[in-house]
């Protein structure tokens, strides 16, 4: 009983791990997109400014 205990703990913290894991990668991606297309607006702008 005390060995099923543990093994639910430590796959429900693998569970939350791979889930922030997935998350922070998703986050990474979308902050990546939103900078390039922030820094592509901005050169257009600057580029049709001149």
């Amino acid at each position: 009983m005390i060995f099923f205990g543990y093994s639910l703990s430590v796959s429900i913290l693998y569970t939350i791990d791979v889930f922030l894991y997935a998350f922070s990668l998703v986050m990474h991606l979308i902050v990546n997109f939103l900078l390039y297309n922030f820094v592509l607006c901005f050169f257009m702008i600057s580029l049709v400014s001149c």
